[in-house]
């Protein structure tokens, strides 16, 4: 196909594939081989007849190179449509995009005619030239072309050094990019894989093994296959944190700090088991005696529960949590935090709305918000406490991708203050104001200063060293100008 150079918008040049009616959650698998004269990524949208827009993501992006590739896509089409339109105007330049052996199954059901271009049926194609109208494509019979493979095979070592270069140069552009003021990152995330055992265990129970590929053999070959790239596939479960460490110590700021992120580590079904794992292969990466870790993140997606007999084993779990974060030495944050709720006996219940929740459970998870975060300022020492952030600001939308319509705010979606606003407030001794029956006990005000994430800055009553701004000062709010 010919696209013209972009004038108004990515869909100056459109090119469709035509399988007919198909309805909204419908299953897909497109493959074809394409290339282009210049690179360029194309965007997907569903149409009814062609030209007749419905909704702005259909196959996801489809990425063409110079030479001839491959691709391979599979998922759901969230609308119902008539027809798959690729946005051929997304690169801006004039470009030539040429497609070969085009297969769409939906629901396992092949919705091409004359995929290969061998004969001469193209009614499932449809084009569109210049902001002009859709038209019938003709098929181009004076092109062939051959697979040559571009690269001779690499060695070991060279795959690793190929990987450390590209971890280089995006860890290296970040840190420059943020220019030194960013202090503290989540080097690694969501590294550890929540099942499994390695057997290696520093408490003689065994980790959980770090996440996978599944096509994953530790010595298996380059291409492990799959749709997730795990940096530990390529270059092993300890290279890849200590060449990421290392990095980032190299081109951060002398104080920056080095956090390992992970979430369940409060799991009450495997007695803490994750955050066993995580701390032992903290461990690990660390026994090369040049790697540093300086803290442990736990995001803490977690569930107040109307059930005492479920809420009791969770409370249990989360201080076990917390002492183990505490005596690992560690800075400790939690990173995440946020909170449903779930009626009845059931430990994996689904998640109340909230529109349905009564002022009593919304008052039971402020108590569970207040007694969370006074179990961590009771036993994270001062000295190894990061703060709490917490990571819905509102309650989710309906429509929301994350726990859809469900009370996980501390203010509501129109920003009212919420009891669970309260029990945060309380829990860091502070007094609540605004909120209707909401009592605070002063006497459990918590002595110090804090800045306003919750991270305890200093002992006593002197905030003449301090930085100008806001802080918690025993239990009370205090400007420093």
């Amino acid at each position: 196909m010919e696209a013209t150079e972009r004038v108004d918008e990515v869909w100056d040049n459109q090119f469709w594939l035509v399988p007919g009616s198909f309805s909204a959650n419908s299953k897909f698998e497109f493959t074809a081989d394409v290339r282009a004269d210049k690179a360029a990524t194309v965007s997907t949208q569903i149409h009814n007849d062609p030209s007749n827009y419905v909704h702005y993501e259909a196959l996801g992006n489809i990425p063409f190179t110079t030479e001839w590739k491959t691709i391979k896509l599979s998922g759901t089409l969230s609308k119902a449509g008539k027809s798959i339109a690729f946005n051929m105007s997304d690169l801006a330049d004039a470009n030539n995009y040429y497609f070969d052996n085009v297969s769409l199954k939906i629901n396992g059901v092949e919705k091409i005619k004359n995929g290969d271009l061998e004969g001469t049926d193209v009614s499932s194609f449809k084009v569109k030239t210049n902001r002009g109208g859709v038209e019938t494509p003709v098929i181009c019979e004076h092109l062939s072309y051959v697979y040559v493979p571009s690269t001779i095979p690499l060695t070991q070592q060279e795959r690793h050094d190929t990987l450390v270069y590209a971890m280089d140069k995006w860890i290296s552009g970040m840190m420059k990019a943020c220019g030194g003021k960013v202090k503290a990152w989540d080097l690694v995330n969501e590294a550890i894989s929540g099942g499994g055992n390695d057997g290696e265990g520093n408490d003689g129970e065994g980790n959980y093994p770090l996440q996978h590929s599944e096509g994953y053999n530790p010595n298996g070959t380059w291409d492990v296959g799959g749709d997730a790239f795990y940096w530990q596939d390529y270059m092993g479960d300890l290279e890849y944190v200590r060449q990421a460490a290392r990095l980032a110590r190299k081109y951060g700021p002398e104080d920056i700090k080095l956090f390992i992120n992970d979430y369940n580590l409060e799991s009450d079904w495997d007695d803490n088991k994750k955050v066993k794992s995580l701390i032992n292969w903290i461990k690990k990466w660390e026994a090369d005696g040049v790697t540093k870790i300086d803290g442990i993140g736990t995001q803490m997606h977690i569930s107040c529960h109307e059930s005492e007999t479920i809420l009791n084993n969770i409370k249990k779990h989360i201080t076990n949590m917390f002492q183990l974060m505490a005596n690992s030495g560690k800075l400790v944050r939690v990173s995440e935090f946020d909170m449903g709720y779930v009626r009845g006996n059931d430990r994996w219940g689904s998640s109340a709305k909230t529109a349905d929740l009564t002022e009593d459970e919304h008052k039971r998870m402020a108590d569970f918000y207040e007694w969370i975060v006074k179990e961590y300022l009771r036993i994270i020492p001062a000295d190894q406490q990061w703060g709490i952030c917490h990571w819905c600001p509102t309650d989710a939308p309906s429509n929301s991708g994350w726990r859809g319509g469900e009370p996980v705010g501390i203010w509501d979606i129109n920003y009212y203050r919420k009891h669970a606003y309260a029990g945060f407030v309380r829990g860091f001794g502070g007094v609540v104001t605004g909120i209707d029956d909401v009592k605070v006990d002063e006497s459990s005000a918590k002595k110090g200063i804090f800045d306003l994430s919750g991270r305890r800055i200093a002992d006593g009553t002197d905030i003449s060293t301090l930085p100008a701004g806001f802080y918690i000062m025993n239990g009370k709010k205090v400007v420093k100008k």
